[in-house]
């Protein structure tokens, strides 16, 4: 596989990953999650079908086949293996790793992977707080994603929750560095504004308001 190819099997796994039935994944929600026209999607598609990665069925979708979920899941593994050496090892910030990843990602071997997971000391997750699959999920085949999250928008006011994970996106991270927001934080949910659509948080000592367009990339869990 090149790297488009790659990009687009990754992706529809983690698309896959965050819907909470079993759909398949359209070619418009690979349009808007590359920003590709129709035509690029459609002949990506194509060629990942004929690779036998994807199953695609017309006017409803496409899936991974058992080699397609495989190349992905280990994609996505040797992503956040990078993500955790830079953030760890050089001094990135959490914000700063994704591009630098999805680079290091197509060029990383399995002898560089498994000796970078060791030197770590094995991690269990990357600085957003999303699980490193072990290699063992490489090959399983009765597993189709991962189990859903709780996202912050909903949650349940007078609650206290825990930061568990988050979206990897450099405009979130970016906006929970300024309001000093972190993997594993505790705080209670005070108030949530259906009108204005605005959570209002209870942590350190202060209080936080996030829009429901964040809080749909925050995933909690209760403490």
């Amino acid at each position: 596989m090149n790297r488009g190819e790659e990009d687009y099997i990754k992706a529809i796994y983690e698309i896959e990953s965050r819907q909470q039935n079993l759909d398949l994944v359209s070619n418009l929600q690979l349009m808007q999650y590359f920003s590709h026209t129709a035509q690029t999607v459609n002949e990506m598609i194509k060629k990942l079908t004929k690779k036998k990665l994807v199953e695609y069925k017309p006017y409803k979708g496409s899936n991974l086949t058992q080699d397609g979920r495989r190349s992905a899941i280990r994609l996505i593994r040797v992503h956040r293996i990078w993500e955790t050496f830079l953030v760890e090892k050089l001094g990135y910030s959490w914000e700063e790793v994704h591009e630098e990843a999805e680079r290091l990602e197509h060029i990383t071997n399995s002898k560089m992977e498994e000796r970078l997971f060791t030197f770590l000391g094995e991690p269990e997750a990357c600085p957003h707080g999303n699980k490193i699959p072990s290699t063992e999920h490489h090959t399983e085949n009765n597993e189709r994603k991962e189990p859903p999250k709780k996202a912050l928008i909903d949650a349940v006011e007078k609650k206290v929750y825990c930061l568990e994970s988050v979206v990897d996106d450099k405009k979130i991270l970016t906006y929970l560095n300024s309001i000093d927001i972190r993997i594993g934080q505790e705080f209670l949910v005070t108030r949530i504004d259906t009108i204005s659509e605005l959570i209002e948080l209870s942590t350190n000592n202060q209080t936080i308001v996030i829009g429901y367009k964040v809080a749909k990339c925050l995933f909690i869990s209760a403490c």
